[in-house]
Parts: C-alpha cells; structure tokens; sequence
C-alpha cells in the first residue's frame, strides 16, 4: 500500500474528491457542478471519465493551483458544456469553454459549447481533447491550429462534417475514428502525414481528396472510402 496520505475531501457544496499528495485521483462526487478545491496540484488520468461514474459532468471549475493535467482526466465526459480555469493559474487559462496550456498553445480540454480561439493562443488540438464528445455536432477549427492529436475527436459520432484548416500539417492516430456521421471532411494541401486509423470507422465517408504529398498511416480510411490524391 502506498504510504502517502490519502484524503477523502468533501468540498462545501458536497463534492467528493480523492486526493492523494496534492494529485486528484477520482470525483466520488454527485454535483454536476465540480469546484476543484483550491491546493490540488494535479489531476490525474481517468479522475473524471465518465465511462466510470453515473454523474454526468456538466460544468468544471479548475482553481490555479493546478498545475498538471492529465490528457484523459475527463475524456467521455459528453454532458460537459462549461470549462473554466481560475485568472490566477500560471499554467493553463480558459476561453471560449477551452481548456488551454498556455505555453504550449495546446487544446486539453474542450465541450459541446467549445469555440476554438482564432487568436493564435491554440495550434495544437491536443490527445483526447474532445475524445467521446458525443453530443459535439459543429466545430470549427481555426487556421492557426497546425497539428490535431491522437483521439482528439475520436467518437464524437454526432460530428456530420469538418473542415480543417490551411496550415494543419499532422492529423494524429485515431483522431477522428468512431465519428460514425461524418461525411464530409476538407482536407486543406498543408497536411503532410495522416496517422494511423485517423479516420478508420467512419462509416458515412464515401470518398475523400488529399495532397499527392501527404504519407499516410495504417487503414487511416474506411475501407469502402475512396482516396483521391491531388
């Protein structure tokens, strides 16, 4: 058994967290509402996976104590419409219900509600960032966003179309698999490599047009979908 202390912190508006040395390691909470206490330093894989509780997440709070997060802290958490991070956060802000590391200009976390800011403050739609998004039905990505990470838009089987954006240049392995309504996808000339299964699963994609420059991963298509190099 792990020495370190473990903590059972019940948070006034009656939220559960499990918090061990600072790291949040699991909401036991039943609040959709979440209020990270104020000290925790970490928030570890799987602390808010929906595929592991019966509380839907709708909104989270996220304190500037916070330092570490995590690429599946909240994955499948598809109720979530509200992301906010505390002013006085070095690491990470919010905008436009985004989840942003600020030095990296990376997209950790976004929702149903996401507006990408077209500020240049993102270029990287980080692993998972929208993963098991099922109620995402629109996104737009805008032009400064250069590469999208594994799974970041995996399962969002609400997701009918997307155009990604001149001066994306890397799409991720599983990026867009399971997204089982997608049926249009324009693919900008800038991209140069399109990951393993990126796009397998998509059951609606007919047909799809890509740079004669750009190297592709394993089965990164559905089977019947038609690759058409320009």
């Amino acid at each position: 058994m792990n020495n370190k202390k473990l903590e059972l912190v019940r948070h006034k508006n009656s939220v559960d967290f499990e918090i061990e040395g600072g790291v949040l390691k699991k909401y036991k909470g039943s609040d959709s509402a979440v209020v990270i206490p104020n000290g925790v330093t970490e928030i570890a894989e799987d602390a808010f996976c929906a595929c592991d509780s019966l509380i839907s997440i709708v909104s989270v709070e996220i304190p500037d104590s916070v330092t570490k997060i995590d690429s599946q802290a909240f994955y499948f958490c598809d109720l979530l419409e509200s992301i906010t991070v505390s002013r006085g956060n070095a690491v990470y802000h919010s905008d436009g219900n985004c989840l942003i590391e600020t030095a990296s200009k990376t997209l950790v976390l976004g929702c149903k509600n996401s507006v990408i800011p077209a500020d240049g403050s993102v270029k990287i739609i980080g692993d998972f960032a929208f993963c098991g998004c099922e109620s995402l039905t629109d996104i737009k990505i805008p032009d400064c966003v250069t590469k999208i990470g594994d799974m970041a838009f995996y399962c969002c089987v609400k997701l009918k179309s997307i155009a990604l954006p001149d001066g994306l240049t890397e799409i991720g392995v599983r990026a867009f698999e399971c997204c089982e309504t997608l049926t249009d996808v324009k693919m900008p000339d800038s991209v140069t490599h399109i990951d393993d299964w990126a796009f397998y699963m998509c059951t609606w994609l007919d047909s799809i047009k890509i740079s004669g420059n750009c190297t592709l991963g394993c089965d990164c298509f559905p089977e019947d979908c038609k690759v058409i190099k320009t």
